[in-house]
This record gives C-alpha cells, structure tokens and sequence, in this order.
C-alpha cells in the first residue's frame, strides 16, 4: 500500500491529493455520461496510435542541373529555406493564387478597401518572379545568365534504418536569361 502514488501523494500533501481525487472523479463522471471529450488535451495523448510513417517528401532547388546544398547552413537558415522552398512550389503549382484573394473577394468591403487588402496581403507578381532568383541568392549561390531553376520534389522511404529514394519528379522550371526571370 505505502507504494501507491495515491497514498503517498496523501502522506506528502493533502490538498494536491484532494486535487487528483477530484479530478479523477470528475473524469469519471464526464467518462460515464459518454462526455469524456470534455478533456480533449488529456486524451490527445491517447487519440494517435504510435504507428510512424515510412515516407517522407521533400523539394529541393536545382540550378543547372546541380542540387543546391544548403543542409551546412545553420538550423534557422536551413529551416527557413526549407520551408520557403516548400510554400513557393505549393504556390506556383496553385496557378500563384492565394486562398486570401478569394475571402477579400466575398467579403462585405468596400472596392476601396478590397484593392488596399490586395496590395498589403497578397503576393506582388513583380517580386513573386524574382522570388527563385531571391532564394538561390540567399543559398549563396550565383544565377548566372541563360540558366534554369528547377524545382524537384523527392519521395523517400525509411525501411530497416536505411534511407531510399523512392521517387523523384521535377516540378516546375523557371528560365533566367540576362538576369531577368522569364517565366
């Protein structure tokens, strides 16, 4: 008996005793009633099952057919690029429209205040075609004239502790020629 948490939460302290007593009560009631949702971050612990994924994906930059590194760069740099490599492919593969264009088009404003919430919210087409340009510059790496980004997506496999490719598919290409983004 004296291993028991319950009892020797009793013997250290009475009111955090009192605490768990009555929250186990409480739990009990809400489980009985069919309403033990009520503790959804408590149950969220047990509302996944532990099986992990065996695949994963990820999109890397090409310049000139050579892979961009940028996995030496410290963890922010490289977290940061991953993930702009990521919204900027799911954004050109989206025909480059935001969900936001279509809210401020159904909303109740004025047509006033609709082209302001375009202007201050909504990517700048001049600054969206120069935005590849912007992330290899940022990799420090250098665009040269009559070159080509391309971005890859890159599926993978996690079998037996090894890593496999499983598959890769070119998404999009974007051609710089003179400095100037084309497409």
């Amino acid at each position: 008996m004296k291993r028991f948490f319950l009892y020797r939460l009793f013997k250290e302290s009475k009111p955090w005793f009192i605490f768990c007593i009555s929250f186990l009560m409480l739990y009990l009631f809400f489980f009985v009633k069919k309403m033990d949702t009520v503790f959804t971050p408590y149950n969220g612990m047990f509302a996944f099952g532990n099986n992990k994924p065996n695949k994963a994906s990820t999109i890397a930059i090409k310049l000139d057919n050579k892979a961009v590194r940028y996995t030496n760069n410290f963890w922010w740099k490289k977290d940061f690029f991953e993930n702009a490599i990521a919204f900027y492919s799911r954004y050109t593969l989206n025909s480059k429209h935001v969900a936001l264009i279509d809210y401020i088009k159904q909303s109740q404003f004025s047509d006033s205040q609709k082209q302001f919430l375009y202007k201050r919210l909504t990517p700048d087409s001049v600054l969206v075609k120069a935005y590849a340009k912007w992330l290899l510059k940022y990799a420090n790496e250098k665009v040269q004239s009559n070159s080509t980004i391309e971005f890859v997506k890159y599926d993978f496999d996690f079998l037996a502790n090894k890593l496999l490719l499983k598959d890769s598919m070119s998404l999009f290409k974007i051609k710089v020629s003179n400095g100037e983004v084309i497409n």
